[in-house]
């Protein structure tokens, strides 16, 4: 029998019994479901990135793609405020100031408050409408008022962003509305979260507001965690097309502080979902501090004076054991991975504890490669350093071991900075980084690092 005279024979077969139909569509929706299943998690959903931060460390607890570009859509908006805010604390503007509305920005799409061209919005009006409506023709409003032009207002706000370590976000607008180069990474919110919280305690509680009355309306938050997740801060949703369903969330509970961002969400509740899940996995190991925090080798310990014991070394010590992360949906090929007690990431270099070492040998494996980054007189010059250098190189010093030490010659006292547990690979290719983001690195071998090590600047 021929294939053809099969295939017609199987064709009349399934004409004739509806039970032989039957069972081929079912074999068919069984097969495709299985393909369906089969999908790796990038093709599932490659517009998916999320980072959870301790926001005491700076330590990830959890990341998926988190430096991998993404579209920001209107968490954009943050960074729209943070500039407002610093226009509040230099008294340039009041909450009473009203900015006026041009046609352009009157003629913004969806979402929007509707004000009209021509009319005034005060700055506590327009903060609360960006925070709840997150209200586009609002966000063009502040542009103007504060630059002239949005054009001029994204430029800024992409410098302001560099500064802050946002290495990898370009803002080409004020809302968040597309733009194929404007681009962020999910590290980059949680550093803008981070930032604006810190920078500005007395305005972030707006994050927080549930409800918003303009001109007899009323508008509710979009961020849905707030009244609803215990112990919920803030910040701010976000969703276009192209970006998928965004969120920025800082949560504090027991004296733990933890920062999330979920981005590429494939609804705004399975968004929020993820960001309850990784953040509910994430409370074990975050690090409850009360209101007085401890720096990164605040004070290293002096010289011993000749015929005592050697001197002492300060390292910044891991925490707790991080948090194994679970594979979610989306594009895994940056996982970070953290599973041992060395683990460090994104140093926070003006609130980590210190620990107090008996020598250097105790603080890196002794077939650990170190890299120094600067010599200094003063000691809280040599912590400076240790986090330009964590800015400029965060993820080939994710899990590098950050320490300062004193040393000394005949006739002066130097505190090194320097980064061990890391491979050749990793130290050679982390000088190569930061001699880009020119900062003086040195690789050093096994054998080449202790206490015998010449003073190196």
């Amino acid at each position: 029998m021929t294939l053809e005279m099969t295939r017609a024979k199987s064709a009349d077969s399934c004409r004739k019994n509806p039970y032989f139909r039957h069972f081929w569509a079912f074999t068919i929706a069984i097969l495709i479901g299985l393909t369906a299943q089969t999908h790796t998690p990038a093709h599932a959903n490659n517009k998916y990135a999320a980072v959870v931060i301790d926001g005491h460390t700076g330590r990830i607890v959890y990341a998926r793609s988190a430096d991998r570009p993404r579209y920001p859509a209107s968490l954009t908006k943050v960074m729209t405020l943070y500039l407002l805010f610093e226009e509040l604390e230099a008294g340039r503007v009041t909450p009473s100031t009203r900015m006026q509305v041009s046609p352009r920005a009157a003629a913004q799409p969806p979402s929007k408050l509707g004000v009209r061209a021509g009319t005034t919005i005060t700055v506590d009006d327009a903060i609360r409408a960006l925070v709840t409506k997150s209200a586009n023709d609002v966000a063009v409003v502040v542009a103007e008022h504060i630059s002239g032009s949005e054009y001029r207002f994204a430029q800024r706000m992409t410098t302001r962003a560099r500064s802050l370590g946002m290495r990898r976000t370009r803002f080409m607008n004020a809302s968040g509305l597309p733009n194929n180069r404007q681009l962020t990474t999910a590290r980059d919110m949680a550093t803008l979260a981070q930032r604006v919280q810190r920078d500005f305690p007395d305005y972030y509680s707006f994050f927080s507001v549930t409800e918003f009355r303009f001109n007899g309306r009323r508008y509710t938050n979009h961020n849905r965690l707030v009244g609803r997740y215990s112990g919920t801060t803030g910040l701010k949703t976000g969703y276009t097309r192209a970006s998928g369903f965004n969120l920025t969330a800082t949560v504090e509970r027991q004296g733990k502080y933890l920062i999330g961002v979920v981005l590429g969400g494939r609804t705004a509740r399975s968004r929020d979902d993820h960001m309850v899940s990784i953040l509910d996995r994430a409370w074990g190991s975050a690090v409850a501090m009360n209101g007085t925090r401890t720096r990164l080798a605040s004070t290293p310990t002096p010289r011993d004076r000749p015929g005592t014991r050697a001197t002492r070394y300060v390292l910044a010590s891991a925490v707790t054991t991080p948090l194994p992360a679970p594979p979610p949906q989306g594009d895994t090929s940056l996982d970070i991975a953290f599973s041992g007690p060395e683990d460090l990431a994104l140093v926070d270099t003006t609130t980590l504890r210190s620990t107090s070492l008996e020598a250097e040998s105790d603080a890196f494996n002794p077939a650990s490669w170190v890299i120094q980054v600067g010599a200094y007189a003063k000691p809280s010059e040599a912590v400076e350093r240790i986090r330009q250098a964590v800015n400029a190189a965060p993820v080939l010093l994710a899990n590098a071991v950050p320490i300062t030490m004193p040393v000394s010659s005949s006739d002066q006292t130097l505190y090194r900075s320097r980064f061990g547990g890391l491979n050749e690979t990793n130290a050679r290719k982390a000088c190569r980084e930061l001699s880009r983001a020119a900062i003086s690195c040195i690789a050093i071998p096994p054998h080449g690092w202790g206490r015998s090590a010449s003073i190196r600047r």
